[in-house]
């Protein structure tokens, strides 16, 4: 297996870096990092949730090498040199919707292989990009 080919452990890793808020989904963006060859941008969603308190706190999905599917709770939008496309919301999304998503798609994704120049192997590709669009499909958001 390539060095740059990570089997999924199956399971959606969930961090918490700042507020935990869950509720209803009033913003979605979606970052790529600024580049112009496209297998080599990552992609991640982030999401902005309202509790039923009034609560507000963002929360962030991506798929990394180091860590595999995951879920960062009070992740902000931070990153330099970065594309921003909002994205519109679907309604009475809530972000138990979307990380429910985002579970069926890491159980169900196998390999992921972000190379620059990906490696040829028995696995289809796999990247942060594919688990963007794939959670977006499961969660019936619309990606511009």
């Amino acid at each position: 297996m390539p060095a740059t080919l990570k089997r999924f452990s199956g399971a959606l890793l969930e961090k918490t870096v700042g507020p935990k808020v869950e509720g209803t989904v009033t913003r979605i963006l979606l970052w790529k990092t600024d580049g112009v060859i496209a297998h080599k941008q990552h992609w991640w969603l982030i999401l902005e949730a309202t509790s039923a308190q009034g609560d507000k706190g963002w929360f962030q999905l991506d798929l990394t090498l180091a860590d595999g599917p995951r879920v960062l709770w009070g992740a902000v939008p931070h990153k330099d040199n970065s594309v921003v496309q909002p994205v519109a919301v679907p309604d009475g999304l809530t972000s138990s919707t979307v990380v429910d998503a985002a579970r069926g798609v890491a159980t169900g994704a196998y390999h992921y292989n972000p190379a620059a120049l990906p490696q040829a192997t028995d696995y289809p590709r796999y990247s942060c990009q594919s688990f963007v669009r794939d959670i977006a499909s499961q969660a019936g958001i619309t990606l511009p």
